[in-house]
């Protein structure tokens, strides 16, 4: 019985900083990130009806941003914020957005961008 059978039958070492991960709650000193919600009023073209939740893609022409379903241009963004026009820049031209609601009279859709 020497200083091997001591160090096989030893509790084993557990680091202090994997539980301190579980432990930890959100206070006064933890900052957390919160997301962003970026939302974009688009004007919907005639005879397009979109529904509140479905998916549509984001392109960045020459003109400005229109937002396809499939091959189809369903809207358009005739002024793109900034921060729009980055986010396309970083995505190779093209970002996912979902539609929040649909303003039928004004023919208006609110479009939030997917992070």
């Amino acid at each position: 019985m020497g200083d091997d059978f001591i160090r096989k039958k030893g509790p084993a070492h557990r680091k202090a900083w994997r539980d301190s991960a579980t432990l930890a709650t959100p206070d006064l000193f933890v900052q957390q990130q919160s997301s962003v919600r970026r939302t974009l009023r688009a004007a919907c073209s005639r005879g397009t009806a979109l529904k509140a939740g479905q998916r549509v893609l984001l392109r960045r022409t020459p003109e400005g941003v229109v937002a396809c379903e499939g091959t189809h241009s369903v809207a358009s963004l005739v002024r793109p914020p900034r921060a729009l026009i980055q986010a396309l820049e970083q995505g190779s031209g093209v970002a996912c957005a979902t539609v929040d609601a649909m303003h039928e009279a004004a023919g208006l859709a609110d479009l939030r961008l997917d992070e």
